[in-house]
């Protein structure tokens, strides 16, 4: 990231204070489901299944070659697919992975929320990715705080199992005014 100015970085202190990715999962209650999508599949196919199950962004996801497990490729929403077309750097039967948002902010539930809002003026999305059992220590997070986050989940483990969620900039704005209250 680019070198910030001290004032930003005191106003974000003083907004989040000490909180985290948990914080606002647990306290938010958020529940929103944003779902899933091959890599491979048609530009025409996913806009039909937004209209359809009327969602703004899909998670799109493919398997790895190298060890079968699904892996995240990116974030597609109706804005981005919208000026890819527009500006035709995308046709109805191109595959999605031509055109997700590939260069995701990711986050783990124990990294602080004004980090959170830095990472989101560079991204309009950032992934929050389970612990993974060699980094669960360096977090500071054991098994017991990780079963008491309350997740946004994102069409669940099945699809990608390090992949917990997906937080914007409303949800911060939410979690703020719920804490004026």
């Amino acid at each position: 990231f680019a070198p910030e100015d001290g004032a930003k970085v005191k106003e974000r202190e003083k907004q989040f204070g000490g909180a985290r990715i948990r914080d606002l999962l647990s306290e938010t209650g958020a529940t929103s489901d944003v779902p899933f999508v091959t890599a491979r599949l048609s530009v025409e196919d996913v806009i039909k299944m937004m209209h359809e199950t009327k969602v703004k962004e899909v998670i799109v996801t493919e398997d790895s070659e190298a060890d079968g497990k699904t892996k995240l490729v990116g974030v597609l929403s109706e804005d981005h697919i919208a000026h890819s077309l527009q500006s035709g750097r995308c046709a109805m039967q191109s595959p999605v992975k031509d055109i997700a948002f590939k260069k995701l902010a990711k986050a783990l539930p124990s990294a602080y929320l004004r980090d959170v809002a830095k990472a989101l003026d560079f991204s309009p999305y950032v992934c929050v990715m389970d612990e993974k059992p060699s980094t669960k220590k360096q977090a500071g997070m054991g098994e017991h705080e990780r079963a008491k986050i309350s997740l946004r989940k994102a069409g669940g483990s099945r699809e990608c199992p390090h992949f917990l969620g997906v937080i914007t900039r409303i949800d911060l704005l939410h979690w703020l005014a719920t804490k004026q209250k």
